[in-house]
C-alpha cells in the first residue's frame, strides 16, 4: 500500500479514533497505576549482579556442575585487612592482643548468625592454636614479647627457618605470601632462630595482616551476601572505636554493593534523561503541551517497560539500569517527529484527530521501519549464551515498543481530548537553514571527499575492533571511590598474593570407563599435573621455596 493510500486509510478512522480516546487514556492510565502499584509495593524488583550470571555455557561451567554432584559448594573467602590507624607495627604484642579480643567479638557475631563463618584464618587464631599445641594452651593474651611467644611454641635449638619439613615451609610460605604485607622482612627473625637467640631480632613487623574468613558456601547468594555486609558493618564498629582499621572485600560483597547501589544510578540516569528531554522538548516546541504530552507518553513507557518485565519474572542485574536513557533517548524522537507533522496538519485540517491520524500516516514508513529494526536489533540479544545480555536485549526490545505506543496511541489521545480547533497556532518549529544549506553544498561539492573520509574511518574501525579485547569484572560496576575499591586496590599493593582464586580440578575416567581403577595410570596423572603446577612459574600456591606448589589432593605427589 502507497504512503497516500496509507494517509487517507487513516484519516478515515478519525471518528472512531476520537470516540475510542477516553477508553484509550483511561485503559493506558490503569495499566500504569497497576504496574507502578507492582513495582511499589507488591513485588519490588531487586538486582542480582553475581559473578557467575555472566559466565556463559562453557567447559567449565560443565565441569562445575559434575564437581558439584560429588563435592560440597566452594568456598567463599571473605578478606579483612588489618591496619593500625598510625601506620605502625599492626604485629606487635599490644595490636594482637586487641585484634583477638576482637576477633572473640566476631566470632560471637558469627554464631548469632547461624555461624556464618567455617573457617578462621588470621593471625590472632595462628598464633593460639600454636600456643595450644605447644604451650599447654597458654592464653596470648598473657604473652607479652615475641620472644616470649617464640620460645614458648618453638625451640630455637632445634628449628631451622621457616622450617625444617616440607609442610612447615608450605605454610610460611602461605602466610609470607597471603597474610603479611610485603614489607615483611623476615631476616631478622631467621637469623635469631638460626643463631639460637644471640643475633637478629625476635620482633616480627609488618603494616598490615590479613584474615581469610571462609563464608559457609551452603548459605543462598542472597542471605550471605547480606551477612557479608553485617559483618563488615560490625567491623566498622570495632575500626571506629579502636586503633585498629578494618578493612572488608569480598566477590559476595562487591556483587551487594552492586546491588545496593543499581537504585540510586537507576534513579539518577533517569532524572538526567528527564531533565535532557524536557529541554529538548521546550526546544522543539516552546510550548506546555509541546513538553508534557510526549514526557507522560514517555514516563508510561518506562513503567511498562520494567513493570511488564517485573510481571514475567525477569532476574534483573546492573545492565537493566541503562534501558532507561535508551528508551527516552529512543522514544523521544517518535514524540517529536509526530508532534512536529500534527502541529503541521493542525494549523491545515483543525481537527485533532484527524491532523493526529494523518500525520502518523505521514511517518508510517519511517517510524515503522526505525521500529522494527531497532527491536531486531536488540532482540539480536537473546541468541547470547549470558542470560543478562539476553534480558537486557528484551528489556530494550520491550521499552521500544511501549515507547512508540504510547507515543503514537497515548499521546494522539491525549490530543484529542485535551486539544481545541480554537488552539492557538503552534510556535514555528526552530530550523537552521543556512546551517543545513552550508552542509547539502558540502555533500554536493565535496562528494568524493566525504566518501574517502568515510572509508578511511570505517577501515580504522575495522581494524581497531580486531585487536579489541574483551574483559569482564564485577568491579566495571563500581565506582573507584568506593570504600570496597580502596580496600581492593590496598589488597592488591600489600600482598603477594592479593586475591586467592581457588582452582578445582576433577579427575575423571574415561568416557568408557565408570571408575579409574589403574593405580599406575593414575600416578602417572597425577606426577605429571604436579610438574606443570610446578613449572607454572609459581601460579599455583606461593612457590618460591624449593620449587615446590602449595596445593591440597587425595595424594600430594613430592618429588624424591
Amino acid at each position: 500500500m502507497s504512503l497516500p493510500a496509507i494517509e487517507e486509510r487513516l484519516r478515515g478512522q478519525s471518528d472512531r479514533f476520537r470516540k475510542f480516546s477516553w477508553p484509550i487514556l483511561i485503559i493506558s492510565a490503569a495499566m500504569t497505576i497497576g504496574l507502578v502499584a507492582d513495582l511499589a509495593f507488591v513485588d519490588t524488583p531487586s538486582f542480582h549482579t553475581d559473578l557467575s550470571d555472566f559466565a556463559p555455557d562453557s567447559e567449565s561451567s560443565d565441569a562445575h556442575d559434575r564437581i558439584s554432584e560429588h563435592f560440597s559448594n566452594e568456598t567463599r573467602p571473605l578478606f579483612v585487612h588489618v591496619t593500625r590507624d598510625d601506620g605502625g607495627n599492626v604485629l606487635d604484642m599490644d595490636s594482637l592482643n586487641l585484634m583477638n579480643s576482637h576477633l572473640s567479638i566476631i566470632e560471637t557475631e558469627s554464631e548469632n548468625r547461624r555461624d556464618i563463618v567455617v573457617n578462621w584464618i588470621t593471625a590472632p587464631s595462628i598464633l593460639q592454636l600454636a600456643l595450644d599445641e605447644e604451650a599447654n594452651g597458654t592464653d596470648l593474651s598473657t604473652v607479652d614479647s615475641w620472644e616470649e611467644m617464640l620460645n614458648l611454641v618453638i625451640d630455637v635449638n632445634e628449628s631451622d627457618c621457616p622450617g625444617d619439613v616440607s609442610k612447615q615451609r608450605e605454610v610460611a610460605q602461605f602466610i609470607l605470601d597471603g597474610m603479611l604485607n610485603n614489607d615483611f622482612d623476615g631476616t631478622e627473625i631467621c637469623l635469631w632462630i638460626e643463631t639460637n637467640g644471640e643475633e637478629g631480632s625476635p620482633v616480627v613487623s609488618a603494616s598490615s595482616t590479613l584474615w581469610i574468613l571462609e563464608i559457609d558456601p551452603n548459605l543462598s547468594n542472597s542471605e550471605r551476601k547480606i551477612k557479608q555486609d553485617e559483618l563488615r558493618q560490625e567491623f566498622e564498629k570495632l575500626s571506629s572505636n579502636s586503633e585498629l582499621n578494618y578493612g572488608v572485600a569480598s566477590l559476595d560483597l562487591i556483587s551487594h554493593d552492586i546491588d545496593e547501589g543499581t537504585f540510586d544510578n537507576l534513579a539518577t540516569l533517569i532524572l538526567l534523561a528527564v531533565l535532557v528531554v524536557v529541554v529538548l522538548l521546550a526546544i522543539s516546541f516552546r510550548s506546555v503541551k509541546g513538553v508534557v504530552f510526549p514526557l507522560v507518553g514517555l514516563s508510561s513507557a518506562l513503567i511498562w517497560t520494567y513493570g511488564l518485565l517485573n510481571l514475567a519474572g525477569a532476574r534483573f542485574t546492573a545492565l537493566e539500569v541503562a534501558v532507561a536513557p535508551l528508551v527516552l533517548g529512543l522514544g523521544i524522537d517518535y514524540s517529536i517527529h509526530l508532534q512536529r507533522r500534527y502541529n503541521s496538519f493542525k494549523g491545515e485540517i483543525g481537527d485533532s484527530a484527524e491532523a493526529w491520524l494523518a500525520s502518523c500516516g505521514k511517518l508510517s514508513t519511517p517510524l515503522g521501519l526505525a521500529v522494527i529494526t531497532t527491536v531486531a536489533a536488540f532482540l539480536a540479544n537473546i541468541i547470547s549464551p549470558l542470560p543478562p545480555l539476553e534480558t537486557f536485549g528484551i528489556a530494550l526490545a520491550v521499552g521500544v515498543i511501549s515507547a512508540f505506543v504510547n507515543a503514537t496511541v497515548v499521546v494522539g489521545a491525549l490530543h484529542v481530548v485535551i486539544d481545541s480547533a480554537n488552539d492557538k497556532t503552534p510556535a514555528e518549529p526552530i530550523r537552521m537553514p543556512r546551517l543545513s544549506k552550508k552542509l547539502v553544498d558540502l555533500q554536493r561539492s565535496q562528494q568524493v571527499l566525504v566518501l574517502i573520509v568515510a572509508l578511511i574511518i570505517s577501515g580504522v574501525s575495522i581494524i581497531g575492533a580486531m585487536g579489541l579485547e574483551t574483559e569482564f569484572d564485577l568491579t566495571d560496576f563500581l565506582d573507584e571511590e568506593m570504600e570496597i575499591m580502596q580496600v581492593r586496590d590496598e589488597l592488591d599493593q600489600s600482598y603477594e598474593s592479593a586475591g586467592w582464586k581457588v582452582v578445582y580440578v576433577l579427575m575423571e575416567p574415561s568416557s568408557s570407563s565408570e571408575e579409574i581403577d589403574n593405580d599406575l595410570i593414575l600416578l602417572n596423572e597425577m606426577r605429571g599435573l604436579h610438574n606443570d603446577l610446578a613449572n607454572n612459574h609459581d601460579v599455583v600456591g606461593g612457590g618460591g621455596v624449593d620449587s615446590i606448589p602449595s596445593y591440597e589432593g587425595p595424594y600430594k605427589v613430592r618429588p624424591l
